[in-house]
């Protein structure tokens, strides 16, 4: 799965709401609230999230990234949370062997 293809997900359960609570982050993820909260508490939770009076709130945009395995927690910093982009994987297409028979290919005669 693509960035891409859980954002459109994740927009089509949720519709026009951007932030969403930890209850409705626990359905997603198939944990408890209680299991949520916890991990925010420990600072484990690698998803940025915003507090807002007692709720925590995290956007459908963040979630999708963590989801994708954007973001990791910093080694350094307990409460700092980084956004790190997966490397695309580069194809090197001029070692493919297209059209030649399998016998030049070998290198055992």
């Amino acid at each position: 799965m693509t960035y891409e293809i859980i954002l459109a997900d994740l927009s089509n359960r949720f519709g026009d709401q951007i932030m969403l609570t930890v209850k409705q982050i626990a359905v997603i993820l198939r944990k408890s609230p209680d299991s949520i909260y916890k991990s925010i508490k420990r600072k484990s939770l690698t998803i940025p999230f915003q507090k807002q009076g007692a709720r925590h709130l995290v956007s459908i945009y963040h979630l999708a990234h963590w989801i994708n395995g954007d973001y990791v927690l910093s080694k350094t910093e307990k409460d700092k949370v980084e956004f790190k982009p997966k490397k695309k994987k580069v194809v090197d297409n001029s070692t493919e062997h297209y059209g030649t028979p399998i016998s030049d290919r070998l290198f055992f005669r």
